[in-house]
């Protein structure tokens, strides 16, 4: 392979676009024969402004917002016979949700074991 140099400067040409030029990238954007490379994002000069329709087409639906999502369903939980008495893991009055994770987190679904069996006693006491 024959070793070709660059026509401004001592730099050896090893790609085949440049050896066809005769001068490397750099010499060639130096002079300006070859472009500066155009930035892949440009930004925009003015700002965007969202478009906003208050009607509905025929064809969508309203989606709902938060408010209404947050809590679709009751805490099961408060449906449960077992919430009429106190919870000893995490010491829930009577009628209060169980919580969880030290007190952060009610647990809307269930109950702790420790209430189911604490409500067993209270109900076999009873009979």
């Amino acid at each position: 392979m024959k070793v070709v140099r660059c026509k401004y400067c001592p730099q050896l040409l090893l790609t085949p676009e440049s050896r066809a030029r005769g001068y490397g990238l750099v010499c060639g954007r130096k002079r300006g024969l070859i472009p500066p490379p155009t930035p892949r994002h440009t930004r925009l000069a003015t700002p965007v402004t969202a478009v906003t329709t208050p009607d509905l087409h025929p064809d969508q639906l309203a989606i709902p917002l938060e408010p209404e999502m947050r809590n679709p369903e009751p805490d099961k939980a408060r449906a449960l016979p077992q919430i009429n008495v106190e919870c000893p893991t995490c010491s829930a009055a009577p009628g209060d949700l169980c919580t969880s994770h030290g007190g952060t987190r009610p647990r809307r679904h269930d109950v702790h074991q420790a209430r189911t069996a604490a409500w067993n006693r209270h109900t076999t006491k009873e009979n």
